[in-house]
């Protein structure tokens, strides 16, 4: 299955975390993982902001980063942010209130490519079910 990940579950998968049990045990099954340009600008300054509360260390940073990075550079996973995805998480965030800037961007980008996403975030996976975007069940 082709999935879009957004941030929450790298994060989670990729440095320790409440859910990284969760994410990884789910990241273990081998979905093939679509990721914008987004995901990494939001993933490097989560896992910057882990560093600066005293949860990961320089080691840690460079090691989730490397990983991030072969997603990124990865043809197969790697899908751009585009203008009209900029629009979309727009539109989203006035049809659903509570929705995030930055959530809203992840779940336009899933949209565009009409696959499911992937999430540990409850607003995100609220909206996405109610814009009838699969969620996947992690």
């Amino acid at each position: 299955m082709t999935v879009y990940v957004d941030t929450s579950v790298l994060v989670a998968g990729f440095t320790l975390d409440a859910q990284t049990e969760r994410a990884s045990a789910w990241l273990r099954t081998g979905p093939a993982l679509l990721v914008s340009s987004w995901t990494g600008a939001e993933f490097s300054a989560a896992v910057r902001r882990k560093a600066l509360r005293g949860e990961l260390d320089g080691d840690g940073v460079a090691a989730a980063e490397r990983i991030m990075e072969r997603l990124l550079r990865d043809p197969a996973a790697f899908r751009p942010v585009v203008p009209a995805d900029i629009d979309e998480a727009r539109a989203l965030v006035c049809g659903y209130p509570p929705l995030r800037a930055p959530d809203a961007l992840h779940l336009a980008v899933a949209r565009r490519l009409a696959v499911p996403l992937a999430t540990l975030d409850g607003g995100l996976r609220k909206a996405a079910l109610a814009s009838a975007t699969e969620v996947v069940d992690l």
